[in-house]
């Protein structure tokens, strides 16, 4: 029993590799597909209002300051935290 169990787990190991693969090429090919669409997007949004794309770009700045200012202000509260119980 034990041989033909180990015979089948090599069997389905040999048939996991190619599929892993597989799946790691379509995954890649997902994400180059997604860039592609997006950049499509972009480019006639950009034609068609390039306002609405400059209100977008502030929006994700204004997201981005404020994440980061969040993020300071919670490393300056743990670095008083930590020194306080030094």
């Amino acid at each position: 029993m034990g041989t033909r169990l180990a015979h089948l787990c090599s069997i389905l190991n040999s048939i996991a590799a190619p599929l892993r693969e597989l799946d790691e090429r379509a995954e890649q090919e997902l994400v180059t597909l997604a860039m592609n669409a997006a950049r499509l997007i972009v480019r006639r949004e950009l034609k068609t209002d390039p306002a609405q794309v400059l209100a977008a770009v502030r929006e994700a700045m204004a997201g981005t300051a404020a994440a980061a200012r969040m993020c300071a202000c919670i490393c300056i509260r743990r670095m008083h935290c930590w020194c306080a119980s030094t």
